[in-house]
C-alpha cells in the first residue's frame, strides 16, 4: 500500500517499478490435441507470448457399442484374434473376450470403448488374469470393468456381470509431448476427464456409472505411473500435470432443488463431482469445473439466488478446487447491461447479442429490453458469485472462483471451422468474437474472480475468418496494454471519491472521464487523474493478480452530488465504460 500523502507522480513512479507490466488477464485456455513437438512447441509459444500459464482439455466420452457398431468401426479394422500371428486376422477381438470371459464364469453385459490416442502402458491392465494388450496396426487395449464396486479392482466371483472396454492408439500420444512442452515453459496442464456415457436417448447411462468410475480410477492410476517414470531434465512429467478437469459441465441453476427431474439431475452431478473429486484427490492433484450460467428468460428462467444456491452446493463437496463458471454471453444465456440499460432494446446496446437471441428464437422482438429478455445481468450474478465464494472461504471451504470468457459468438454467417469436435476444441460451427468484446466480458466479472479462463483457443483465438483478417490473439498481443475497467464505486457514503479496479490503469497520463448529475439536476463532466494506487491490489485480495485499484482526485464538492442516481466512468483509451449507481438519499 502507498502512502496518500505522496504526489500522484511520485507514487507512479514508484509503483511501475515495483510492479512489472502485467499481461492480458486471460491467463487460461482449452487446447486441441496436436501430433508432433514442433506443433507444441509453436503453439505454447505463443500462448507464452500472450502471458498465459495454464493449458486446459476436454476429453471424448465412453461409448456403449453394439458388435455390429464394433464391426463397422474402421479404428477396429485391426482388432483380431490374440491368438494370431498379426493380433489381425482370426476371430475379432470383441468376439473372443466374449467367449474368454465367460470360459472364465463372467457373464459380458456389453462394450464400450474409449478413442482418444493415449499411449497406455502396463500399468492400465490391473486385472491381468482378464485384461488384454493387442499390437496389432493399431495398439488394442481391452479392460474388464465391474458394474458394482467390488471390494478389490479384481474381485470377479463367478457370475458377476462386467463390461469390456476398448481403447485405440494410432502412434503419437498428444499429452505427453504436451506434458513435456509445458513443464519446458514452467506451464500447467489440466487433463479432460472421460465424459459420461450416455444412453441412446441421449440422457446419462446411470446404470454404468460404477463401470465409469473404475474406468476413471484406471486412468488415474495409470498416468500417475507411466508420467512419473517419463522425465524432462530428471524431473518428472508428472509435476506438470496440475490436475484433471469435468468434461460434463451442467447450469449452476439446475444444481437447486426443484421438480423430481430437476433433483435427480442435480443429485447425479453432484455425485458425479463428490466421486471424481475424492478419487483425484487421493492422487494430490487438483480437480476442476467449469459449469455454465443461464438468465435467458425464454430458456430456463432461473434467477440469481437459484445460481448461487448451485454454486454453493457445488463448492461445499469439498472436494472441488477451481469453479471456472463459463459467462454465457457467447451463447445467449449471459449479458452484459448497467442498471441503466435494463430497459433498452438489446439491439441497441449489443447488436451481436440480439443477433444470437434471434438466431436462437426467430420470433423474438426487434424491440426486445433486457427486464424482457434477461432475469439479471452478468455483472450481478457474478458479484453474487464472488460474495458467496468469498464467505466459503472463511467457513474453511477452500477453492478457486475463476471467469469463463467465451470467446465466440452463436452465430454462423461467418464461422470458424471446429477443431477436434470429439475431445478438446470446438464442436460447433460459430464466428470467434472481438477483443472489445472479451474486454466487455473483463469489465462485467473481472473484479470478482482469482483467474481468468477463456474458451477456447484453437477455435476462437487462432481463427481468421472473412470477417477477421488477423486472429483474435495477434489482435490481444497488439492491443493488451489498452485499459479496462472491471469495476467503479464511490468510496464510501462519507468518501465520495470516486474508486476504480480494472487492468493497465497505471499508465503516466492515464485519464478518467466522470460523468454525474448535480442538486440542480445539471449533468456535469469531469477529467480527473489518480493519485491512489494499490497496483497489487488483486494479489493481496485474493483476485486476479494484476487487478489494479485506483482512487481518483476530487475536482468537485460532495455537496454538490446528487443524493440519488449514477455515475459513468470512462478509462481514457477503454472500448468500455463502467456506470454505477447510488443511493444516499
Amino acid at each position: 500500500m502507498v502512502p496518500l500523502y505522496a504526489p500522484w507522480f511520485v507514487l507512479l513512479a514508484i509503483l511501475m517499478q515495483l510492479v512489472p507490466s502485467s499481461a492480458y488477464p486471460i491467463t487460461a485456455s482449452w487446447f486441441r490435441d496436436r501430433y508432433s513437438r514442433e506443433e507444441w512447441a509453436q503453439a505454447l509459444d505463443s500462448y507464452q507470448k500472450f502471458g498465459a500459464d495454464s493449458i486446459w482439455q476436454r476429453a471424448p466420452p465412453i461409448i456403449k457399442r453394439t458388435e455390429g457398431e464394433l464391426s463397422r468401426n474402421p479404428n477396429f479394422v485391426w482388432c483380431g484374434s490374440t491368438k494370431s500371428a498379426t493380433k489381425v486376422t482370426g476371430t475379432r477381438c470383441w468376439e473372443e473376450a466374449r467367449s474368454e470371459l465367460s470360459s472364465l464364469g463372467l457373464k459380458v453385459s456389453g462394450f464400450l470403448t474409449y478413442e482418444y490416442e493415449e499411449d497406455f502402458g502396463k500399468d492400465v491392465m490391473l486385472c491381468p488374469k482378464y485384461d488384454r494388450r493387442l499390437n496389432s496396426s493399431r495398439i488394442y487395449y481391452r479392460i474388464v470393468l465391474p458394474t458394482t464396486r467390488p471390494r478389490t479392482p479384481c474381485d470377479f466371483p463367478q457370475g458377476s456381470e462386467v463390461y469390456v472396454l476398448f481403447t485405440t492408439f494410432s502412434g503419437t500420444d498428444s499429452h505427453s509431448l504436451l506434458l513435456e512442452g509445458a513443464y519446458n515453459r514452467s506451464m500447467n496442464v489440466y487433463f479432460g476427464l472421460p465424459a459420461f456415457p450416455v444412453d441412446s436417448g441421449g440422457g446419462f447411462d446411470t446404470t454404468l456409472t460404477d463401470v465409469y468410475f473404475a474406468w476413471v480410477d484406471r486412468i488415474l492410476f495409470e498416468h500417475k505411473q507411466r508420467y512419473s517414470r517419463l522425465t524432462s531434465r530428471e524431473i518428472s512429467l508428472y509435476s506438470t500435470l496440475k490436475g484433471y478437469y469435468s468434461t460434463d459441465e451442467v447450469c449452476l441453476a439446475q444444481v437447486t432443488p426443484g421438480s423430481k427431474k430437476q433433483r435427480n439431475l442435480a443429485g447425479f452431478y453432484l455425485n458425479l463431482y463428490k466421486n471424481l473429486g475424492q478419487m483425484i484427490r487421493r492422487y494430490q492433484k487438483e480437480f476442476v469445473l467449469s459449469p455454465f450460467i443461464d438468465l435467458n428468460l425464454s430458456e430456463l428462467n432461473a434467477t440469481v439466488s437459484d445460481h448461487v444456491r448451485g454454486f454453493t452446493a457445488i463448492a461445499n463437496l469439498g472436494v472441488v478446487d477451481v469453479i471456472a463458471v463459463q459467462e454465457g454471453r457467447g451463447a445467449g444465456k449471459g449479458c452484459y447491461f448497467w442498471d441503466t440499460q435494463i430497459d433498452l432494446p438489446v439491439k441497441t446496446v449489443d447488436p451481436m447479442l440480439y443477433e444470437i437471441l434471434r438466431y436462437r428464437q426467430p420470433t423474438i422482438s426487434p424491440g426486445v429490453t433486457y427486464r424482457q429478455a434477461f432475469s439479471a445481468s452478468n455483472q450481478q450474478v457474478f458479484r453474487a458469485f464472488g460474495t458467496a465464494h468469498d464467505l466459503l472461504v472463511k467457513q474453511g471451504v477452500p477453492f478457486e472462483f475463476w471467469l469463463n470468457v467465451e470467446a465466440f459468438e452463436y452465430v454462423r454467417d461467418d464461422p470458424c471451422l471446429p477443431v477436434d469436435p470429439s475431445a478438446s476444441g470446438m464442436g460447433e460451427l460459430l464466428e470467434r468474437t472481438s477483443k472489445s468484446r472479451v474486454d466487455r466480458a473483463i469489465t462485467v466479472a473481472g473484479a470478482d474472480v482469482q483467474k481468468i479462463i477463456s474458451f477456447s483457443w484453437d477455435a476462437d483465438y487462432l481463427c481468421v475468418t472473412r470477417k477477421y483478417n488477423k486472429s483474435l490473439a495477434s489482435e490481444i498481443i497488439a492491443d493488451k496494454e489498452r485499459p479496462i475497467i472491471s469495476n467503479c464505486s464511490f468510496h464510501s457514503p462519507y468518501n465520495l471519491s470516486v474508486v476504480v479496479l480494472g487492468y493497465n490503469l497505471d499508465g503516466e497520463t492515464q485519464s478518467f472521464k466522470i460523468k454525474w448529475t448535480d442538486t440542480s439536476g445539471r449533468n456535469r463532466t469531469d477529467t480527473l487523474y489518480g493519485y491512489y494506487f494499490e497496483l497489487d491490489y488483486g494479489e493481496r485480495n485474493d483476485r486476479v493478480t494484476s487487478l489494479q485499484y485506483v482512487m481518483l482526485w476530487d475536482t468537485y464538492d460532495w455537496q454538490e452530488v446528487r443524493p440519488k442516481g449514477h455515475v459513468t466512468v470512462q478509462a481514457a483509451g477503454a472500448y468500455n465504460d463502467c456506470i454505477y449507481s447510488y443511493d444516499y438519499s
